[in-house]
């Protein structure tokens, strides 16, 4: 509620209050019912929580859009490192998307990137590095870490890659991480 005459608020919601929940969903749900009345026939509403009220701003966009308007829930890194809250470090925000109507069109965008340059018989791959990358677990800690991979170079397929195997054989490369 506010002060009609100055549109200061009359109250604060803080978390102490017994209403704390029910004064927040109260207080957003006319909001979104409006974004979702000047949305046009094709529009996409997003909308950024924590995890505060996540679950609660579901269930209402949910009633509002209906669920079957329901695109999708976008996690958000919103700090690597974490905030510990009670012992648990929070790292995510969450993105909600509503489309208003069936009339939305998603296109997927281009990305020539995202082609494999390689192929063989089961389909496109791409060639990734095979390392530890965590520097506190080596060889001398982690031993199931540390074994060799055994390369046939006399062998090349259609792409330039060798045979790999975990056991030795007979001419083959042995090459460790």
């Amino acid at each position: 509620m506010f002060d009609e005459e100055t549109g200061d608020r009359l109250f604060r919601n803080s978390e102490s209050s017994g209403r704390f929940h029910s004064d927040w969903c109260s207080m957003i749900y006319p909001r979104l019912v409006l974004a979702r009345n000047l949305l046009s026939p094709d529009g996409v509403l997003f909308v950024s929580i924590d995890d505060n009220e996540a679950s609660q701003l579901k269930k209402i966009l949910d009633e509002i859009f209906s669920a079957s308007n329901f695109i999708g829930q976008i996690t958000v890194v919103a700090n690597p490192r974490g905030r510990d809250y009670g012992g648990i470090a929070r790292m995510h925000d969450y993105i909600l998307a509503y489309r208003k109507s069936d009339a939305l069109e998603m296109n997927l965008i281009a990305d020539g990137s995202n082609e494999f340059p390689f192929q063989d018989n089961w389909g496109g791959f791409e060639l990734r590095e095979l390392r530890n990358r965590n520097i506190r677990f080596n060889k001398e800690n982690r031993r199931n870490l540390w074994y060799p991979f055994y390369i046939n170079t006399a062998n090349a397929d259609e792409n330039g890659l060798h045979e790999i195997e975990l056991e030795p054989r007979e001419g083959w490369l042995e090459l460790y991480p």
